[in-house]
């Protein structure tokens, strides 16, 4: 009888999420996960736990238009893009601590916080990353002269700097993913088949990127070392990975872009190709930025690199 009641608790408790909107699959505690994203269906910052609960969000009502990059830094604060620039907010209480203006006419995607206090922002049209205070002043200006696409979306997305003091350009619209150094000289030119949306140098000197829906480890040869197609290799249903990070037990968790109520949003998987947790969310679509966190909704201590 005690086994039968175990058997109850347990169907309910798998049934549980799908009831509420969302469902996980997962080999551990969900609830012990704390993920923040950024996404465009609607437009959002949102902090959820393992389940998919919504545990803080802040959208268009407060001015979150477009939102792309995103980070929550050590103080607990959140720094992300928006079309025409980027903001800081303070979790708390949502307010704005600082932003960041774009020029007219150009659009930006790129919110990365550099290790010396500055962050980096960039100018889509022109092709140029920035290097800025929290009073919005210019520390650095990266100009890109041959980047092939003109336009002022998509010219390039989550654009990282490196370890070396590189800058790593993928390319969207152009389907490249380029290096260049501070004076805007390309140092390397990868070969793509599809639109890398983002790209992070590891501490071996491999490149961990997207290419479509797969996540692939590029080495300094330019062989392809390790991939993780989601389609092919995880049974997921077809769309583009927008962000990655690598953990430090070597898996990887990827942002899904795509709008399929029933399809995965954000994906861990393993370096054997086995997806340890997903999460899909039927009310909210489009993932850009993800970010593991802690319990404190500061950054995740098992994060190596994002």
């Amino acid at each position: 009888m005690k086994r039968f009641f175990t058997s109850l608790v347990l169907a309910f408790l798998a049934f549980v999420p799908f009831a509420f909107g969302f469902s996980v699959r997962a080999e551990e505690d969900a609830n012990e996960r704390v993920v923040m994203f950024s996404a465009h269906a609607p437009d959002q910052i949102t902090i959820v736990d393992g389940s998919g609960k919504v545990l803080w969000t802040i959208g268009r009502e407060n001015g979150v238009e477009h939102p792309q990059d995103a980070a929550v830094l050590e103080d607990g604060n959140v720094f992300f893009s928006v079309m025409y620039g980027a903001r800081m907010v303070r979790v708390s209480d949502k307010k704005e601590l600082w932003s960041y203006s774009a020029p007219e006419g150009t659009q930006n995607p790129v919110a990365q916080p550099l290790d010396d206090g500055y962050f980096l922002v960039g100018n889509e049209g022109p092709c140029r990353l920035l290097e800025i205070d929290a009073e919005g002043k210019v520390r650095r200006e990266i100009k890109v002269d041959d980047c092939p696409f003109k336009g002022n979306h998509g010219q390039f997305r989550f654009c990282r700097k490196t370890r070396e003091g590189t800058y790593l350009f993928p390319m969207f619209n152009a389907g490249l993913l380029r290096e260049y150094d501070a004076e805007g000289k390309m140092l390397r030119d990868f070969s793509f088949k599809g639109g890398p949306v983002c790209a992070l140098r590891l501490e071996n000197g491999i490149t961990l990127t997207g290419d479509g829906s797969a996540v692939k480890e590029i080495d300094e040869n330019d062989e392809v070392v390790w991939s993780f197609d989601c389609v092919a290799d995880g049974g997921q249903k077809p769309g583009v990975i927008t962000a990655v990070s690598r953990m430090k037990n070597g898996n990887t968790l990827l942002g899904y872009y795509q709008n399929d109520p029933d399809a995965a949003d954000i994906i861990e998987v393993t370096r054997d190709k086995k997806i340890v947790w997903s999460l899909t969310m039927k009310d909210v679509s489009f993932i850009a930025a993800v970010q593991a966190l802690d319990k404190d909704w500061k950054p995740s201590p098992d994060v190596l690199v994002r």
